[in-house]
């Protein structure tokens, strides 16, 4: 991860772009005109970003330093020390020959804004967060990370099969001829294959090319299954949304946090837990067994917040789930989404592998990093980064064709109650655009439902979205960055969403 984590757009993450075909001048999407009419905010935070912005161009190593020095906050630098901080703030000088604002993406706190590297003509999204306009203004830390191309504008107006089918094919195609997009598209119209296809290669070093039954890790879409088994067990009469960890899971490490944590907060990111894999406690290199064996992580520390006050993405409320999971069915986690989730709705190629599993068929992820938040050289594999194994926040390994499966699955009654199934997909009060481990979001006017997964810098990006209605189901597998696969995915939606 850069010094700031993972940029996080629109629910998931800011894109990373490509290597060697990327650095055509025709990807080049922002116009010199449009950059030099643009400015930064005149606010503490956009006081701040232009001075970082000053300090990167002015080729000056020390001026990168003192500027990290004087505007990085405490918790920033508790968060990371000073000094690997201001490396990679210089590294960003070093590499990119110098940085031009081009827009801001929205207004707030965090402060998130596009800049053109001059060596590579690409996009990079930044991140300045923390300061608001607080005085002093003083940022908690500061993201990066390439932007790809923008698709090609989609058509208008309703328009035959074969049209539509062009359209989606014209546009993924250029995103993988331009290095921009790995992985597999398939599109369901109804119950019917609508258009699929395989781009890009699963193994750079052999030459190995992504093919439609390709495994892909899914990363947080897998919270969609823990969600599932939640409701299962609900349905079951095992457990209610309204229950505490402390009637549900006695043995939760933390007793006071268990009497104020429910299930329904747990499932809409509001009961107050972090984002797990920042855990000093957590060892990447373990094969943890169960759900239960992951909450020492963890489950000691305290809240980030009161539980109900607000919400906040957490990877570790989902874990707690899949403890939940094993003690009120008497299952291990894996186990039981094996048996509950996946034979029911006939996904044969999904599971949560371990990296030294022996899996055909398994897409390597390749990412930028943090010596390379720019993309100045080409991607490389994420093997390093990888957990032992997925866990119920996420992490498994699926196909496009699996994760279609599941949607129909679930939309079929195979899963859950229709009643459910609305439960889990509708929005609630106060928190956004999430149920319960489900992402409601809307394109053209339309609802779409489903759940994407991967982030800046990790290799790892897929999405699985459906119109309510079910009438369009899309499924975009991928072995990049961050957001490449959510970009195809979310424009084709989009479009299929206003036919």
């Amino acid at each position: 991860m850069n010094a700031y984590g993972t940029l996080a757009v629109a629910g998931a993450a800011v894109l990373a772009a490509s290597s060697a075909n990327a650095q055509a001048p025709a990807i080049v999407h922002v116009s010199a005109p449009v950059a030099a009419r643009a400015e930064l905010p005149a606010t503490p935070m956009g006081r701040l970003a232009q001075a970082l912005l000053d300090a990167i161009n002015s080729g000056d190593s020390a001026r990168v330093r003192r500027w990290a020095d004087t505007a990085l906050s405490d918790a920033a630098r508790r968060r990371e020390p000073l000094a690997s901080q201001t490396a990679f703030l210089q590294g960003i000088q070093s590499q990119s020959g110098g940085l031009d604002f081009v827009s801001v993406r929205g207004a707030g706190d965090p402060l998130r804004f596009d800049v053109r590297v001059r060596r590579t003509g690409r996009t990079a999204a930044m991140l300045l967060g923390g300061g608001g306009d607080r005085t002093p203004a003083r940022a908690e830390g500061v993201g990066v990370t390439i932007v790809p191309a923008a698709l090609e504008a989609w058509p208008t107006g309703a328009l035959p099969d074969a049209e539509i089918r062009d359209a989606i094919s014209q546009r993924v195609t250029a995103a993988a001829r331009r290095d921009d997009f790995s992985g597999v598209v398939r599109v369901m119209k109804g119950g019917s294959v609508f258009y699929q296809q395989a781009f890009g290669e699963a193994e750079r070093g052999f030459h190995v090319a992504n093919n439609l039954e390709t495994r892909f890790n899914i990363a947080s879409m897998g919270k969609m299954f823990t969600a599932v088994a939640i409701a299962q067990l609900v349905e079951a009469g095992k457990l209610r949304f309204e229950d505490t960890l402390a009637k549900v899971l006695p043995e939760y490490p933390d007793a006071e946090a268990a009497r104020k944590i429910t299930i329904h907060e747990l499932l809409t990111h509001s009961a107050g837990l972090g984002g797990f894999f920042d855990r000093p406690g957590y060892d990447r290199r373990k094969d943890y067994p169960t759900a239960m064996s992951l909450l020492d992580v963890f489950a000691r520390e305290p809240l980030r917040y009161e539980p109900g006050t607000r919400s906040g993405y957490s990877n570790e409320g989902f874990v707690v789930l899949g403890a939940v999971i094993e003690k009120v069915s008497g299952e291990n986690y894996y186990d039981y989404i094996r048996r509950h989730v996946y034979a029911p709705a006939g996904m044969t190629r999904t599971d949560a592998y371990a990296i030294n599993d022996p899996v055909d068929n398994l897409a390597v992820g390749y990412g930028w990093f943090d010596d390379d938040p720019l993309g100045v050289n080409p991607r490389r594999p994420n093997w390093a980064f990888l957990g032992m194994r997925g866990t119920p926040c996420g992490g498994f390994y699926s196909t496009a064709g699996d994760m279609v499966r599941f949607a129909e699955a679930l939309r079929g009654g195979r899963l859950v109650s229709a009643a459910m199934v609305e439960r889990l997909t509708t929005a609630k009060d106060g928190l956004g655009e999430y149920g319960y481990g489900f992402q409601v979001k809307q394109e053209n006017g339309h609802a779409i439902v489903g759940h994407d997964g991967g982030g800046a810098s990790s290799g790892i990006n897929s999405d699985l979205y459906w119109t309510r209605g079910g009438e369009w189901t899309v499924a975009v597998m991928g072995n990049y960055d961050a957001p490449a696969a959510q970009r195809v995915a979310r424009g084709i939606i989009g479009f299929l969403a206003g036919q």
